[in-house]
């Protein structure tokens, strides 16, 4: 089987996923939104998801919300 791999993407970062969720960090604000394909268990702990400062809630449409709880980057835009 190949491994495949991405070139790094600057201001991204992917901490962990799992439980149809991921966690990243995209221009310095720590994001938690939807990845239905993430079915494993995540690895960090709790603690390290509750430092999102951004989490999509996402809907039945497949649309989805932004619950903002703090802004750790002004210029960041969620582009919703």
């Amino acid at each position: 089987m190949k491994n495949l791999t991405s070139e790094k993407i600057q201001g991204y970062e992917l901490l962990d996923s799992g439980h149809g969720k991921k966690l990243e960090i995209i221009a310095g604000v720590t994001v938690e939104r939807p990845s239905p394909q993430a079915i494993w268990a995540p690895r960090l702990p709790e603690s390290d998801w509750k430092k999102a400062t951004s989490i999509c809630i996402r809907k039945t449409d497949g649309g989805g919300t932004w619950n903002t709880v703090e802004t750790a980057n002004p210029k960041f835009s969620h582009g919703l």
